[in-house]
């Protein structure tokens, strides 16, 4: 059973793939601390904090509900 850190990272990975972005680009973007950025994107954060997920939602130009709006989710 895929825990939510793991399900977080690779729906990251997932929208840098469609968008064609890589992480060091995602966490260059961001508002965030960009160590803060890496752990959530690495999935090794257990502690994801809002306003990082936020910061990662505008580099991509979704909404927090759009990024969770995915299969990966359906069992949290």
């Amino acid at each position: 059973i895929m825990e939510l850190t793991e399900a977080i990272s690779h729906r990251i990975k997932d929208l840098c793939v469609e968008r064609n972005l890589t992480a060091d680009m995602v966490i260059q973007k961001t508002n965030a601390s960009p160590t803060a950025v890496a752990m959530v994107i690495s999935g090794s954060d257990e502690l994801v904090m809002l306003d990082v997920m936020e910061s990662i939602c505008d580099v991509f130009g979704i909404s927090m509900m759009e990024f969770f709006d995915c299969e990966l989710f359906s069992q949290f």
